[in-house]
């Protein structure tokens, strides 16, 4: 009839669950969940393993599931510490102190050499500016900076003279003194190695030409093995003598 409300048609739909139907049946549904619950292989211990992140999850009562090499917590940190700088307060502490007394260590130098040449080694390279050197070594050493903290040395005396002239005369006769108790014995000895003695590398240094090279100078050298050898200058060249 005209006049009848319109009603909705209430017939019911089939549910999505019933209409989309599932490709896969229950034996391959099992298939596939048996793959993807198998056991993974055994993994090699490598550097390359963050603890946490990548590495496997084992059951320690299954040895084919562990893998050898140390263990690692989880809370083990990846990347090692760095070492502290170098540069910290003591370092500059010390390099500063050794600057200071730079000047007052050559003086020092200068006076143990011609007054107390026994005790060159510990002044001289035992105060941390220079490495202890022996031979030949030691000798180039002495060539090089010797005869100039000798002369800082004497600077010193004639500076203090200058400003007090007789306290820089009583130190002129003490240091004489001195160093004619301490030289009054030397004899230079061509057969003593170069550098093995310090007042005869400081009188050739001083005293002779070329340094007094020639071929009875005797010249002690190390091989490899620890094994030392006496070398004689000959023809320009070094000849083994023993």
């Amino acid at each position: 009839m005209p006049n009848d409300p319109i009603r909705p048609n209430l017939k019911r739909r089939p549910a999505l669950s019933s209409a989309v139907r599932s490709p896969v049946n229950s034996q391959q549904t099992n298939l596939l969940t048996s793959l993807v619950q198998c056991r993974s292989p055994a993994l090699n211990y490598a550097d390359g393993i963050i603890p946490g992140q990548n590495t496997p999850v084992v059951d320690g009562s299954d040895p084919a599931g562990t893998f050898p090499g140390k263990s690692m917590s989880v809370n083990e940190p990846v990347v090692t510490p760095s070492a502290p700088s170098q540069f910290g307060a003591v370092p500059i502490m010390i390099l500063v102190a050794k600057i200071i007394c730079f000047l007052p260590w050559c003086l020092a130098v200068g006076a143990t050499l011609l007054l107390a040449p026994q005790y060159s080694e510990l002044v001289a390279f035992r105060t941390g500016y220079v490495s202890s050197l022996q031979g030949v070594r030691r000798f180039a050493h002495w060539a090089e900076c010797g005869l100039q903290q000798v002369t800082i040395f004497f600077a010193s005396i004639a500076i203090i003279g200058y400003f007090q002239m007789a306290v820089g005369v009583t130190l002129a006769v003490l240091v004489l003194s001195r160093f004619i108790f301490v030289w009054q014995n030397f004899e230079f000895d061509q057969s003593i190695p170069l550098g093995e003695d310090d007042r005869q590398s400081l009188y050739r240094i001083a005293m002779l030409e070329n340094y007094g090279l020639d071929r009875n100078t005797v010249i002690c050298t190390k091989a490899e093995n620890g094994e030392t050898f006496r070398s004689a200058i000959a023809g320009g060249g070094l000849t083994t003598v023993s």
